[in-house]
């Protein structure tokens, strides 16, 4: 019988090692988990791969699977990039040396997140950002206009009916250098 029981845990553990190989990596900018199962021999392709996802636990100890939260990346091009995951209360972030905080009445907090590591309150109708172009940004005044593209990621809670909840004067120069454009919000 002891024969009987060492052979079962030997083969168990010899089985768990051949096909239970699981190999972490931790990849981009919010350390995006990647799991993958091997075969039979060490180093096969992957028969199976998790990414972009978490696991979580249900109801009864049961376990499942969700997206995982996605965060943008900072590239070669990305000229600005405004999170709330690394500040402290009542402190803007500005990634990114195209520009500088010139105005700000938003309180960024940890306690008001529902995605990332941290969430920013427009606690009014008038709060808001304001950012001041460097002559190195896109946006600078007088600046011939290029192609560009703007991406953004919000979740927005509203407290009123019709509020705006991005707003941006486009820019364009008139002959007496005064800033005009058309207005881009969508409420």
């Amino acid at each position: 019988m002891k024969k009987i029981i060492f052979l079962f845990v030997v083969l168990f553990f010899i089985l768990n090692q051949i096909f239970l190989r699981a190999d972490d990596a931790f990849i981009g900018f919010g350390a995006i988990k990647e799991r993958s199962w091997g075969g039979i021999v060490r180093d096969w392709p992957s028969i199976f791969k998790m990414s972009d996802v978490v696991k979580v636990r249900g109801p009864r100890g049961m376990l499942g699977i969700r997206l995982s939260d996605n965060f943008p990346e900072v590239k070669d091009n990305t000229e600005l990039l405004l999170h709330f995951d690394q500040v402290s209360f009542g402190r803007i972030m500005v990634d990114g040396s195209s520009y500088s905080l010139k105005y700000s009445d938003v309180y960024p907090s940890i306690n008001i997140k529902v995605m990332g590591d941290g969430a920013c309150a427009f606690q009014h109708i008038g709060s808001r950002i304001e950012l001041t172009p460097r002559e190195v940004a896109q946006f600078y005044p007088g600046k011939k206009l290029g192609s560009f593209t703007l991406s953004f990621y919000l979740y927005p809670t509203m407290l009123f009916d019709g509020e705006t909840v991005i707003s941006m004067l486009a820019p364009s120069i008139r002959f007496d250098n005064q800033l005009t454009g058309f207005k881009l919000y969508f409420k």
